[in-house]
């Protein structure tokens, strides 16, 4: 086992989590400096993901992102506090947004939870404010075909399988199992 890239100062390790592998790359979030990182497992290879000259930050907290047909999904507060879900297909200029997550001023959202199958992915979107929701989310990777499920708050739920654009969950609490086409 070796170091590919220190992405902290010298004393202190960049402190790598949450790594989402894609076929040639991985996605993964640096908790020293709260960015996002993609990497082909050498160290010129491994850079923030940039969207123009500002790299795209916040993946600190419970934060998830995934790999879904040739491209990376992630969530990222960028500019003026916009949290919103990005895309990058793992090349310098291939990052781009595509869904503003509704947020009521004071609210920060988050994805977590990521899971992909073949055709669409599906998450959870949690938001903490004056109360903490959970809602189930699908997306086929377009603006246009990414919305909210299910008001997931009061469960404790599992994503298992995504099976076509059905996503089989269980509630780890009462044990049901459940399936939704979003």
């Amino acid at each position: 086992v070796s170091i590919v890239r220190n992405l902290g100062p010298s004393t202190v390790d960049g402190n790598p989590s949450m790594l989402r592998p894609g076929v040639d790359q991985g996605l993964f979030c640096s908790g020293f400096h709260n960015l996002w990182y993609i990497t082909d497992g050498s160290e010129a290879g491994t850079r923030p993901v940039v969207s123009g000259a500002q790299p795209v930050a916040d993946c600190g907290g419970s934060a998830d992102g995934g790999y879904f047909d040739g491209h990376f999904y992630f969530h990222a507060a960028f500019a003026l506090q916009t949290y919103a879900l990005w895309r990058s297909d793992g090349s310098t200029d291939g990052v781009s947004h595509f869904y503003d997550l509704p947020a009521e001023e004071g609210e920060t959202p988050l994805m977590t939870d990521f899971l992909a199958g073949d055709q669409v992915f599906y998450f959870e979107i949690t938001t903490s404010g004056s109360q903490t929701t959970r809602e189930l989310w699908r997306s086929d990777g377009t603006s246009q075909g990414t919305w909210a499920v299910l008001d997931i708050t009061e469960t404790l739920m599992e994503l298992v399988v995504v099976a076509g654009q059905d996503l089989i969950f269980r509630d780890a609490e009462s044990g049901h199992w459940w399936r939704s086409n979003g």
